[in-house]
C-alpha cells in the first residue's frame, strides 16, 4: 500500500509515491483523490471554513439540504474568492451540484482556506457540502 500522507492507512511505505506518479499524455504529476464533508447549520447565512493541510485542486461541489429554505444558496470559496457559482440549497432532501468552476481560484494552497458560504433566504441553511478534489503535490 502506497504511503499518501493522512490518507494512508500504512504511513511508512513508499514515503515517495505521490513524486513518482506521471500521467501518460502530459507528463504531469498525479493527483490523489479527497471528499471533504462539510455540514452546514443555522438559520442564517454563515460561513464554514475547513483548513486544508496539502494542495488541493477543487473539481467537483456536490450538495444536500436537510430542511426547507426557498432562495438559500451555497457557494464554494477559495478563503474569499468564489470558486463556484451560487448552487440552489433551496429544497429539503435535493441534491445539487456546482455549475461553474473557476480554474482560476480552484486550486487552494497546503495551510489555506476552503470557505462554504451558505446563503440564507428563508428557512435553514443546514446540510451537507462535499467538495471533491485532488491533492496536489
Amino acid at each position: 500500500m502506497p504511503n499518501l500522507g493522512i490518507y494512508s492507512p500504512q504511513p511508512a511505505v513508499n514515503d515517495d509515491y505521490l513524486g513518482r506518479l506521471t500521467h501518460a499524455t502530459a507528463g504531469t504529476r498525479a493527483g490523489v483523490l479527497v471528499f471533504h464533508d462539510v455540514t452546514t447549520s443555522g438559520s442564517t447565512t454563515a460561513d464554514f471554513d475547513v483548513v486544508v493541510l496539502d494542495k488541493f485542486e477543487v473539481i467537483d461541489v456536490i450538495v444536500r439540504k436537510d430542511a426547507a429554505g426557498a432562495g438559500n444558496t451555497i457557494t464554494v470559496k477559495n478563503t474569499a474568492t468564489a470558486i463556484t457559482d451560487a448552487i440552489v440549497f433551496a429544497t429539503d432532501k435535493a441534491v445539487t451540484r456546482a455549475g461553474t468552476i473557476d480554474t482560476a481560484s480552484n486550486v487552494i494552497a497546503a495551510g489555506g482556506t476552503l470557505r462554504v458560504t451558505a446563503t440564507r433566504a428563508a428557512g435553514t441553511v443546514a446540510g451537507l457540502v462535499t467538495v471533491v478534489g485532488i491533492i496536489r503535490p
